[in-house]
């Protein structure tokens, strides 16, 4: 198996690109590159200048937060076709979380400029990719609503 079949094998079964056509997956592949980073490797830090979308390939990677008073403390784990960072795609804004190899790992990047050259060049597919973004956004936005409302709730019990 090719690394464009392995890296397109893998989008298809990561929730994001459900439904899109492999062609599709092909196209956008084309346009983003697999990177191998090593255990413990800093894929980017918070605050950095958020200039791409990441897909776990293989491995895992963990994502973190700084918080006050507590130090760098892990909110999340992505593993093979989970994906993190895709605000990056939508703002300017900078890196929320530190993103860390927690185990030697494979990742595609597809960066900012190479997504907007893909919405310009292949408008059908960037505009199928940006509803999946905003199904995606939507998605977690609902769930983070959930949990403030479960927080609420419990504190009131206190």
């Amino acid at each position: 198996m090719t690394e464009t079949s392995h890296t397109v094998d893998t989008l298809e079964a990561a929730g994001i690109f459900q439904g899109f056509e492999r062609d599709e997956l092909e196209r956008i592949v084309a346009r983003g590159q697999a990177i191998e980073f090593q255990e413990a490797a800093v894929l980017f830090r918070e605050g950095d200048r958020a200039e791409g979308f990441h897909i776990v390939l293989s491995g895992s990677v963990r994502l973190m937060k700084t918080l006050p008073h507590v130090g760098d403390e892990a909110m999340a784990f992505a593993q093979t076709g989970d994906f993190f960072g895709e605000m990056a795609l939508i703002d300017d804004m900078p890196r929320s979380a530190t993103a860390v190899a927690h185990e030697d790992c494979r990742v595609f990047i597809l960066r900012k400029a190479d997504f907007l050259d893909l919405t310009y060049s292949d408008p059908a597919l960037g505009c199928k990719v940006l509803w999946a973004l905003c199904r995606t956004f939507s998605r977690r936005l609902r769930e983070t609503t959930e949990r403030f409302s479960t927080l609420f709730t419990i504190s009131r019990a206190f």
